[in-house]
């Protein structure tokens, strides 16, 4: 990616694990002197959500601040980021709302071409997180973009998956991102800015 490239990271979070994700992806792509932009899906039980549960409510104000994504983000950016929680082996119904409201560049191929990450966080090594990665990237290969897949040095340095990043967050989804994850993102992204 070169700095006149433009990325765009699109998070479904509530307990604050893939939003912290996120947030260092932006963060690392910034650094890098490309343009970026932040986003999030819309959770409409959210409120509730963090009224009940004290882990969801410890970033809810910097989750709501973020603006909610439409379809037509995607198209101003080369690189599109994906992050969200694995739940039964899928993604967020919230996501999966957003992604099938895409379905609208399908017929002509609008999206096509557009290189697309991404990432997830899953309670525990067995929750499904590989399932989970691959149902993004069946989605982003579907509608015609190019998956970028960590390098198998980087899988192997750091047990991570071809599809994408992973974090586990504990049955609670209270165990937070470790720098051994950020500097795995921040090689991932290394990697392919490299290419580019």
């Amino acid at each position: 990616m070169s700095p006149n490239d433009k990325a765009i990271v699109i998070v479904s979070s509530v307990c604050g694990n893939t939003y912290l994700v996120a947030r260092e992806f932006v963060d690392a792509i910034q650094k890098k002197g490309a343009d970026v932009t932040f986003r999030r899906v819309e959770h409409t039980d959210f409120d509730e959500l963090a009224r009940d549960f004290p882990v969801a409510s410890e970033y809810y104000e910097q989750i709501m601040s973020i603006p909610v994504v439409e379809p037509e983000d995607l198209l101003e950016n080369d690189l599109v980021i994906l992050g969200t929680p694995t739940y039964f082996g899928n993604m967020s119904g919230e996501m999966k709302r957003f992604l099938d409201r895409t379905s609208i560049f399908y017929r002509e191929g609008t999206l096509a071409g557009k290189h697309f990450m991404v990432f997830t966080s899953s309670g525990t090594s067995e929750g499904g997180a590989h399932l989970c990665l691959q149902t993004l990237i069946t989605f982003g290969m579907q509608i015609g973009m190019i998956p970028i897949p960590i390098p198998p040095p980087l899988c192997i340095s750091h047990d991570l998956y071809a599809f994408g990043l992973t974090h586990y967050s504990g049955e609670m989804g209270d165990k937070r991102p470790t720098q051994k994850s950020f500097e795995a993102l921040s090689l991932w992204l290394d990697w392919f800015f490299s290419l580019r």
